[in-house]
């Protein structure tokens, strides 16, 4: 008679390698795009969900930590630097002018060359749109001397 006693425990659940990888590799990504939090956080936030998918019933124990230790560091350094970015434009006023300016450059194609500084400053142009180089126009190059 058979014993049933010592019959074959069920097979633990196997990992998901295709999503652990993703995960590190969405991880790598928001590691290298920390100060474009536009790429960063999005990618940060599928490197966790991916982590969470790759190990299913596995407890959290298991799961690769350091893969979510880093994306959620990721995810506070650019939200972080994005707020510290935004803070210094809109507090200063210089750099406020000069993202007007930038502004009202591509959106209706009108620039200012010239900043007015405060009082004892030194003037320094704020946004310059480099010139096209102008061409005389008796010159003729369809010889080809001087062109190789």
């Amino acid at each position: 008679m058979e014993d049933y006693r010592t019959s074959p425990s069920p097979a633990p659940p196997k990992a998901n390698g295709a999503l652990g990888t993703a995960s590190l590799v969405c991880m790598i990504v928001a590691v290298f795009t920390v100060r474009m939090f536009f790429i960063s956080i999005p990618m940060a936030a599928l490197s966790i969900i991916f982590n969470a998918l790759s190990r299913g019933n596995l407890p959290p124990a298991q799961r690769h930590r350091h893969i979510l230790i880093i994306s959620l560091g990721i995810m506070i350094i650019s939200a972080g630097l994005t707020v510290y970015s935004f803070y210094t434009v809109m507090s200063n006023p210089q750099y406020r002018k000069q993202l007007e300016s930038i502004i009202q450059y591509y959106e209706h194609g009108l620039y200012e060359t010239e900043y007015v500084p405060p009082s004892g400053e030194e003037s320094n142009p704020v946004f310059v749109i480099p010139q096209e180089p102008s061409v005389p126009s008796g010159s003729d190059h369809s010889s080809g001397g001087d062109f190789i």
